[in-house]
Parts: C-alpha cells; sequence; structure tokens
C-alpha cells in the first residue's frame, strides 16, 4: 500500500471507536486516512510514560500523509504524566476536521512541514509540542493550564468577540502583531510553503494574511 506511489491510497476508517494503535511506516507514501467523523471514528488508548509505555496511538512516518474527520486520543488522564494522541514524523502531512484530545503532550509535531486545518486540540501541559514547522489554520486550541513562559504566541487583525485584548492575562510569550511585515513570516506560503504541496490534498486554506 502507497510504497512510492504517485497516487494516492485512501483508506476508509468506518465509525468507531479504535483501542489500537496504528503505524504508518516510512516505507509507504502518500496516504490518507478518512473517518467519518470527529468523536465518530475514534482511534484511543491509554499508554503512557507511568505505565513504561510512551509511544503514541498512532504514529504517522510517512511521507505526504493526510487525515480528515477523525478523532485521536490519550485517556490517560493527569497521574500518567505524558501521554501522547498522535506523533507526526512525515513530511507534507495534512490533518482536516480532526481533533487531539489528551492531558499531558496531546500532539507530538515531531518534524518537518505539517498543516492543520479546523481541527480540536485539548489538553493542559505542553500539549502541542515537537519541532516540526506547523501551521494550525482555524483550530479550536483548549487549555487548561499552559505553561505559557517558552510560547511565542503573535496574534495580528484578531476580529470578533474576543478580539479585545483589554483583560486578557499577561503571558509573556503574548505579542499582539501591528505590521503586517511582522506577521507575515508566519503565513502558510513563507512559513512551511504550503502553496506548492498543499492544493493536491484538497484542504482548504489561506496562503497568505
Amino acid at each position: 500500500m502507497g510504497h512510492n506511489r504517485r497516487c494516492r491510497t485512501i483508506v476508509y476508517v468506518k465509525a468507531g471507536i479504535y483501542h489500537e494503535k496504528m503505524e504508518i511506516g516510512r516505507d509507504l507514501k502518500n496516504v490518507m486516512f478518512v473517518g467519518d467523523g470527529i468523536d465518530r471514528t475514534i482511534v484511543t488508548g491509554n499508554k503512557n510514560v507511568v505505565d513504561g509505555v510512551s509511544q503514541p496511538h498512532l504514529v504517522s512516518l510517512v511521507m505526504v500523509f493526510c487525515a480528515r474527520d477523525m478523532t485521536f486520543e490519550n485517556t490517560a488522564g493527569p497521574h500518567k504524566h505524558q501521554a501522547v494522541a498522535l506523533s507526526v514524523s512525515s513530511g507534507l502531512s495534512v490533518f482536516y476536521h480532526c481533533s487531539f484530545k489528551g492531558y499531558q503532550d496531546t500532539l507530538l509535531a515531531h518534524s518537518l512541514r505539517q498543516f492543520y486545518r479546523d481541527c480540536h486540540v485539548y489538553g493542559t501541559v505542553d500539549f502541542i509540542f515537537g519541532d516540526a514547522v506547523a501551521v494550525l489554520q482555524n483550530c479550536d486550541i483548549f487549555r487548561g493550564d499552559l505553561a505559557l513562559s517558552t510560547l511565542y504566541y503573535g496574534e495580528f487583525m484578531n476580529i470578533g468577540s474576543g478580539a479585545s485584548t483589554t483583560g486578557r492575562v499577561q503571558w509573556p510569550g503574548f505579542l499582539v502583531l501591528h505590521d503586517f511585515h511582522e506577521a507575515s513570516p508566519f503565513t502558510v506560503r513563507n512559513f512551511i510553503q504550503g502553496h506548492v504541496w498543499l492544493p493536491a490534498t484538497g484542504v482548504p486554506f489561506s496562503a497568505d494574511i
């Protein structure tokens, strides 16, 4: 399946709860998982550091990997410390309409270029981490007590009922960007060169501000 393929291999993951570990290996290429929707197609488990098993329940190593309409969760809870739900080490990876649920270390964006669109990420401690060059666009991030001291959070042209920064908590890494040139390095075009490879996925995106 998908060995150095130019054409995409699409795997339909039917609605249900899957208590298993899934690993998409490096010998595959151009693979897409399609579920029946968030909280309908669920990959779940409770592997964690305390129990001596730190591997997540979905590991993506394949070059060019896409997933849409699925939930990935780790139910280990706070007493089990690090418990990754999803680890992504694949280049040109895309997640669309997906949900990632956990407590600590939920989403490991390990390396290379990644794009997340219309996704939900739940967690409390360091729940989005890794060395990837990643863009989360139109995503909802639900946090408890996020370690904000190392976070760079730039906000540019935010609109809507929550746009006013008056009365907000004083996060050390929070900055309001007033100039286009400050914000432009973080666009899909400049940050992950998404205008080159995202059109082939069919996932909507905004390349520029």
